[in-house]
């Protein structure tokens, strides 16, 4: 199924089945990002279906639980996959798709401005070349 969403990357769906889960992936954007890119984008979509899979209701949304309970998985399952990445690189690339969250959005000790930029700018260079190993 297409990714219906305008501005986003990958698409999580539960399907009618129990524990049958779609994950759709853009393919007219995400072959011009890098591996990295993409790999983030599918972490971010199978963290949807095992949160589905776990919890099946919706007391905490999903992005805010990605952000406080699994941000530290993810961020490691990264930097086990691409054996050069830096943590702050790692946690830029999940947090592209967890902006919407109030961990993101809510300055503190870790998260301010200045961390928001330079957390978007690792982003963008893995988006356009400059960063990132790219299959074409």
């Amino acid at each position: 199924f297409p990714v219906t969403i305008y501005h986003q990357l990958g698409e999580f769906r539960a399907g009618q089945k129990e524990n049958f889960f779609r994950i759709a992936l853009d393919i007219n954007k995400l072959p011009s990002y890098s591996k990295e890119v993409i790999v983030s984008v599918i972490y971010h979509e199978m963290l949807h279906a095992q949160m589905e899979y776990l919890f099946h209701q919706k007391a905490m949304p999903d992005h805010e639980r990605m952000a406080s309970e699994y941000l530290f998985i993810a961020v490691n399952s990264m930097r086990n996959q691409f054996q050069g990445m830096d943590e702050f690189t790692a946690k830029s690339l999940i947090f592209a798709g967890l902006k919407n969250t109030l961990i993101y959005q809510t300055d503190s000790e870790n998260m301010n401005k200045q961390v928001r930029e330079n957390m978007y700018e690792i982003e963008s260079n893995y988006k356009n070349r400059k960063n990132g190993t790219y299959c074409n």
